[in-house]
């Protein structure tokens, strides 16, 4: 109990609240920081846990990039994009659960203003088109070397459609 000084026989009971935070507080308050600059925020979602390793370690050598959250598989990508709306989502085309050009409709219905970028290691104009059809703003080859892909990414992210195979 706490007597407020000033105040008669007032009594207040205090009584601590454990406070439990979802995410770490580190990450958390970089992506904050992130949301604050407007540095573009990146969801990658590829079903290769290296893969998916390797572009978040390429994004965050971009200084000016975060990367808001990753996803394994189409239905945790919508899941996430949902909940984090990333500027940026690099989608792999094949992953379990729901592969990347139904995930990238559906993303596109429910965050319109999120870019959707098509990955694939299948090099195909016509896998391109139906990337683009699906709402993707691009279509790029996983072969293509880590500095044509932040190149690539850059553009996108200038609000030009991509094509690459």
């Amino acid at each position: 109990m706490l007597t407020l000084p000033g105040t008669k026989n007032t009594r207040f009971q205090f009584t601590p609240v454990p406070v439990k935070f979802e995410k770490p507080a580190v990450p958390f308050l970089i992506e904050l920081a992130a949301l604050e600059l407007g540095m573009p925020r990146i969801l990658v979602a590829d079903d290769n846990e290296f893969f998916r390793s390797g572009l978040k370690k390429l994004i965050k050598q971009h200084h000016d990039w975060s990367v808001c959250g990753e996803a394994e598989n189409g239905r945790e990508a919508i899941a996430r994009a949902s909940e984090l709306k990333p500027d940026v989502i690099l989608l792999d085309i094949q992953m379990p659960r729901l592969d990347g050009l139904s995930a990238c409709r559906l993303i596109r219905q429910k965050v319109p203003a999120s870019r959707v970028l098509i990955l694939s290691m299948y090099q195909s104009l016509d896998l391109a088109q139906i990337a683009a059809d699906a709402g993707a703003w691009g279509y790029l080859s996983k072969n293509l070397v880590s500095s044509e892909l932040i190149s690539k990414i850059e553009a996108m992210m200038n609000h030009r459609l991509l094509r690459s195979i």
